[in-house]
């Protein structure tokens, strides 16, 4: 259901956009094409919407976080606009991408490269060293990225501490200065009780016919953190600056979890050993499991039923609070190229900047942005069900190739009709009751499952070995079997990869 073609009219209006930045067009603009400016991405990112400088400050720091202006190309109204409202995100298929804007937008004029002008809407925020935003400023801006750098290296400089990943002695400088204030950020966001998950992704290598070469663990490490927690900072600055002057805006709101959730939550945590009393939690008690469980063989497992049990984050013309981020305001600010909502926040910040605010209907904004959040909240979600269908349909390509082969995994979750188990790359199958000649009997109060032939106990976060039986393509699904520690283990384990 997802629109992937754009329309004849979105197709002539890309002929007459420029493809480089007008001397005219920096007409009003703040000038920052001297600041050492940096991009961070992943290794095959071809649009590039957020960009980065730093300066000390005496013990402050000054953060700029500039972001391509979108909205100075798409207009309100235009057949653009429409296609890139209609689809209200790019979508990720892994060897296909179904993008929100055209491809002379996305990887081009908007798409922050290294070397050229581009237009931006930049945000400085002069932040203490206990991690508080003292002063921020907003401008409508044009900038030069020095370079463009992936996280891969920027890892290797910052986490392993390569010194010969870059050349470049004022880069390096900045990289440090850069991470400096992450970790101060980041410690100050954990100690309001922001919940940082940290579960495994998956990295699916995919060609661009379709064939998945391997899957393994995706590793976050500090250049993407601290690209994560910059931008953090600059949504929540942008929503604050709305919410304090109570005018029509469109919120990120992610509600409290809901009673039989937490329950639910509660009562697994419980047959895994970790008592949890109270009749609420707040993200400073999520936080706390998260930090009891670190390292611990179950740990990827409660990371999962933690995210389960969380509500779903949405869009909201009413204000409300981030539980999972544990702040009052949040909004999507950070990525306009490839998200809609983040369109409409630099539409309202522009006009603020410009001081025009007060020419806006604010009754017939408000029930803009009611619809808007809805519409945008749905996107969403479609793509996310197509993304996640997609990845589980990679898994069992990659799979088929492992039928009758033996591996260790972890059991994620126990149902009254079977077993799931989590592999170390990510892949999960289900082992069901039915298919074993042994009997197996559910108990529902502790969420286990008990085979009633040999009373062994399964529990969520015990450590088992399974076969590959079976991978339907078209359903989607793996099945195990299990395999009981007397048996026979007729095959070694091979590696995954």
């Amino acid at each position: 259901g997802i629109p992937y073609q754009f329309s004849k009219e979105t197709k002539k209006e890309v002929l007459y956009i420029n493809k480089e930045v007008k001397e005219d067009e920096l007409e009003n603009r703040t000038d920052f094409r001297d600041l050492f400016t940096v991009t961070i991405d992943g290794r095959d990112s071809k649009d590039f919407d957020d960009a980065i400088s730093i300066e000390k400050n005496g013990e402050n720091y000054d953060l700029y976080v500039h972001i391509a202006d979108v909205s100075h190309y798409v207009k309100r109204s235009t057949a653009i606009d429409y296609d890139a409202y209609d689809r209200g995100n790019s979508t990720y298929l892994y060897n296909v991408v179904i993008p929100m804007l055209p491809k002379e937008l996305s990887n081009g004029i908007c798409s922050l490269n290294p070397n050229v002008d581009r237009l931006t809407v930049s945000l400085k925020m002069t932040i203490n060293k206990k991690g508080k935003i003292i002063a921020n400023d907003f401008y409508k801006s044009v900038i030069n990225s020095n370079h463009r750098l992936v996280y891969d290296d920027v890892n290797k400089f910052i986490d392993d501490s390569d010194s010969s990943v870059y050349e470049d002695e004022i880069l390096k400088e900045k990289l440090l200065i850069f991470n400096d204030l992450h970790k101060i950020l980041r410690a100050k966001r954990e100690d309001r009780g922001a919940i940082d998950f940290d579960f495994t992704e998956s990295q699916i290598d995919v060609t661009d016919d379709g064939k998945v070469l391997n899957i393994s663990v995706h590793e976050r490490g500090s250049g993407n953190k601290m690209i994560e927690e910059f931008m953090l900072a600059a949504n929540e600055t942008v929503a604050t600056l709305f919410g304090y002057m109570d005018f029509p805006f469109i919120y990120r709101i992610h509600e409290k979890p809901s009673k039989d959730k937490l329950d639910g939550f509660k009562q697994a945590l419980n047959t895994m050993g970790y008592n949890i009393r109270g009749n609420e939690l707040h993200p400073k008690d999520f936080q706390r499991i998260l930090e009891e469980v670190e390292g611990e063989s179950e740990a990827n497992v409660i990371n999962l039923l933690m995210l389960r049990t969380m509500q779903k984050a949405k869009y909201s013309k009413k204000r409300d609070i981030h539980f999972g981020l544990s702040t009052e305001f949040y909004t999507h600010f950070t990525s306009p190229i490839r998200r809609y909502p983040d369109l409409i926040v630099h539409r309202l910040l522009k006009t603020y900047i410009d001081n025009r605010l007060n020419k806006l209907n604010q009754v017939s904004l408000e029930n803009s942005l009611e619809k808007s959040s809805e519409h945008l909240s749905m996107t969403e979600r479609r793509s996310e069900d197509t993304e996640r269908d997609v990845e589980d349909l990679m898994k069992c390509k990659y799979m088929r190739r492992f039928i009758g082969e033996e591996f260790t995994g972890t059991i994620s979750s126990v149902t009254d009709f079977g077993i799931f188990v989590e592999l170390d790359n990510t892949v999960e199958g289900l082992f069901m009751y039915k298919f074993s000649p042994d009997r197996f009997e559910y108990q529902e109060e502790s969420l286990k499952a008990v085979n009633t032939d040999n009373h062994k106990i399964y529990s969520i976060g015990d450590e088992v070995r399974i076969k590959v039986i079976n991978v339907d393509i078209y359903s989607r699904n793996i099945d195990f079997d299990l395999l009981e520690e007397n048996e026979t283990v007729s095959q070694q384990q091979e590696s995954l990869s």
